[in-house]
């Protein structure tokens, strides 16, 4: 006959690892929920920071007008 109290005693931990890994999952979904948006979206409202598709003009979120970036942007690595 086993010690059922010795069978969860080992068990307890493992629950307790499984539910932290559960959050930290959801933070990660969360995080990568948030860079796919910035990929997709490479354009933000300069007034309430929403992204926004590239054929909008006005902000549907906000009213504001987009202030379009120039065509021509240049990285940080290629200014230096």
């Amino acid at each position: 006959m086993c010690n059922v109290r010795t069978e969860v005693k080992e068990i307890h931990p493992l629950k307790e690892s499984v539910e932290k890994m559960k959050t930290e999952l959801r933070s990660l979904r969360k995080e990568t929920k948030k860079l796919e948006d910035k990929v997709n979206f490479q354009i933000l409202c300069t007034t309430c920071g929403k992204p926004l598709l590239p054929e909008f003009r006005i902000c549907p979120y906000c009213g504001e007008n987009v202030k379009l970036l120039p065509e021509q942007v240049i990285s940080l690595k290629e200014y230096k």
